[in-house]
């Protein structure tokens, strides 16, 4: 299922919701956290192990867990797979050098247009690092698939580099 940046009361793939629940569990580990030197005063030796278990595996990873959820989004909402088919029409072979960029230039353009006013309208819930994490991921995500592109061009050129320089 591929699910585009679109404005509807959800938001952008739930990312509201995501982020709401992210926050909090965020906060739960920071609780946890502070909670630990009394929960290791009053475990029995037994229950040191059961505790160390639960930070762990539970606590120690909600940043990384946020981190991963943030990176994820880019991927289900920046649809790439027609920018890569608009790759793969540019006209590599050719002796000319326009000086405009090629249609693929300006899908990339607008789905970060797309990208970033979706994450304004949840500026009131979506805190900055998120946000920045979101914005990484997408620029990766594009670039992957920038790459996937051009690896499938199978006519190319002398002034291919400079073309795709040129884009």
């Amino acid at each position: 299922v591929k699910v585009g940046l679109q404005a509807t009361e959800e938001g952008c793939w739930a990312v509201g919701e995501r982020c709401v629940a992210m926050e909090s569990l965020l906060f739960l580990s920071s609780a946890a956290l502070a909670l630990r030197p009394s929960m290791e005063s009053l475990a029995s030796a037994d229950g040191q192990h059961v505790i160390q278990s639960f930070y762990e595996s539970s606590v120690f990873v909600t940043a990384d867990l946020r981190d991963a959820m943030c990176r994820l989004i880019p991927r289900v909402t920046v649809v790439m797979e027609d920018v890569i088919q608009s790759i793969l029409q540019v006209k590599w072979d050719t002796s000319d050098l326009g000086v405009h960029h090629s249609p693929y230039v300006d899908m990339v353009h607008a789905r970060f247009v797309d990208l970033c006013g979706a994450l304004d309208q949840m500026e009131s819930f979506l805190p900055p690092k998120m946000r920045r994490v979101i914005v990484r991921g997408a620029v990766l995500h594009v670039m992957e698939g920038l790459v996937e592109g051009y690896s499938r061009i199978r006519r190319s050129g002398a002034n291919t580099p400079l073309i795709i320089s040129n884009d």
